[in-house]
Parts: structure tokens; sequence; C-alpha cells
């Protein structure tokens, strides 16, 4: 979760923070909704500069303001 931190890492400076939130006792296909969901995401908007929280289905955005 560190990487999620805007302030030790800042988004700007890298390529895109991708975030996975499993759930706890986190299954194989839990890890393939999550891969699937990021990669439906990468296909509709750009990662770049940003931060995203993937879970099943869901892509939360921080994009720190200029």
């Amino acid at each position: 979760m560190d990487f999620g931190n805007p302030l030790l890492f800042k988004p700007e400076n890298y390529s895109g923070i991708a975030i996975l939130r499993l759930p706890a006792k986190a299954g194989p296909d839990d890890l393939i909704d999550a891969v699937r969901t990021m990669i439906g995401g990468l296909a509709q908007k750009e990662i770049n500069g940003k931060v995203w929280i993937i879970q099943r289905g869901r892509i939360r955005e921080y994009q720190p303001e200029n």
C-alpha cells in the first residue's frame, strides 16, 4: 500500500501506479477479475501520472490537482 501514498510516491513521476485491492481471503479468481478490470481500464483511459485502486469490476482513480 505504500505506493498508494502520493506523498511518498508522487504519481506524476511515474507511468502510473496500479494497486490491486483483493479480498482478505482472495483466490485465483479474485486476482484474475482484478487484472481483467485493470486491462479494461487501460483500454479506455490513460494511467500515466495517476494512481488506480483496482477492485473487482471497479477502478478508483487518484490524480493530484495541478
